[in-house]
């Protein structure tokens, strides 16, 4: 089988700095995407008091959210497979970006939701990219570093539900918070850009027939390892790789010769790949429900005349009720009347309650990942 030497390789290389590099791009994308999604949940009952769209219209939004989702992962899968690990997150990590900043200045309801599929689809991608974190992982480790993912998935929701309390609240806009929303895949991109091509896992370069730059990348990731354990008595020692080279390379070479195959996975793996089909839509339908449902849960629903104080309070100069009125020469009760969804603009106290639910994610993913 491909690859026996690489695994025997990063097994040699063990735990430590080159790892945490890994996941520090890789938790950061987890927490960038969490609040990405988190954000959708916000802005529906703050862009019904907006731009007064229906229920159906915050539906499709969410839908094409997920659309994009869905998109980013296939395409963005295969384009890992094909140009690299490294590659495929930095395409991601910069669609998220642009998309992201580009629906904190959309016009209108059409290109907000065109941005947001944008999004989605990057974040599809980001998704793939936890494979870097577990390739480059020892076998004893992997199943933990998985756990990064929802951890880091936590502190996302935390991140952006505090954002959304301190730039909401005060008036600022929800722009200011979609755009404010990116600065953690931002970061991310930043990161990848510095990591360069050591960012690239050894695997993919032994898949694509590129040893000599695998066996590189396990020497760089000991080093960067051995130098720093047992006060550097380890600074020393060697990688001992058994790299195929003549005949067996290249048979190596047409043995990978599938990869980045869909039918390939399915042909080899039908009875797993279905299992796991089934699994993933059960816990994505149920976590990702719950995370959109947490919202309407949490809103304050009182009486007509309290949603235009929490409109006010919650927009400030940018309160629709004063603008649609001033616009459609109404008083605020027929603005209110038309636009009965303002009763759902979240308090600086619903805020608070979505970030304390959201940290609840974390301590089960840390005592569930031991």
């Amino acid at each position: 089988m491909s690859g026996h030497w690489v695994e025997s390789g990063i097994e040699q290389v063990g735990v430590g700095p080159y790892q945490f590099r890994l996941a520090g791009v890789v938790g950061l994308l987890n927490l960038a995407d969490a609040a990405e999604m988190m954000l959708i949940s916000i802005l529906n009952p703050t862009l019904a008091c907006e731009w007064g769209i229906s229920a159906a219209q915050q539906a499709w939004l969410t839908t094409t959210v997920f659309v994009g989702m869905g998109l980013g992962a296939v395409v963005l899968g295969w384009y890992a497979d094909s140009s690299g690990r490294a590659a495929q997150t930095r395409l991601s990590a910069a669609i998220v970006v642009a998309c992201g900043l580009g629906s904190a200045m959309a016009p209108g309801f059409a290109s907000f939701v065109l941005l947001r599929f944008g999004v989605g689809f990057g974040m599809g991608g980001s998704f793939v990219s936890n494979v870097l974190l577990v390739e480059g992982s020892p076998a004893a480790l992997r199943a933990r570093v998985v756990v990064l993912n929802g951890v880091c998935w936590g502190f996302g929701s935390v991140y952006i539900s505090t954002l959304a309390g301190f730039v909401m609240v005060p008036g600022l806009g929800w722009r200011w918070l979609v755009g404010l929303a990116s600065a953690p895949t931002v970061l991310a991109l930043l990161l990848i850009e510095w990591e360069g091509d050591d960012l690239e896992s050894a695997r993919w370069f032994a898949a694509s027939g590129q040893n000599d730059k695998a066996v590189a990348v396990l020497e760089r990731a000991a080093r960067m390892n051995w130098s720093g354990s047992d006060g550097g008595a380890q600074a020393g020692r060697t990688l001992q790789l058994a790299v195929p080279t003549g005949a067996a390379a290249a048979a190596e070479g047409r043995g990978s010769g599938e990869k980045g195959s869909m039918a390939a996975v399915v042909r080899s793996y039908r009875e797993t790949f279905l299992k796991l089909c089934v699994v993933w839509f059960c816990v994505a339908a149920t976590h990702f429900g719950m995370v959109l449902a947490t919202t309407e849960e949490v809103a304050d629903m009182d009486s007509q005349a309290h949603a235009r104080q929490q409109c006010e309070g919650s927009y400030g100069k940018h309160n629709p009720y004063k603008r649609h009125a001033a616009v459609r020469g109404l008083n605020d009760t027929s603005v209110s009347a038309l636009y009965p969804h303002c009763a759902q603009a979240l308090t600086s106290q619903d805020f608070l309650d979505l970030r304390s639910l959201s940290l609840a994610e974390v301590p089960g993913e840390i005592f569930l990942g031991k």
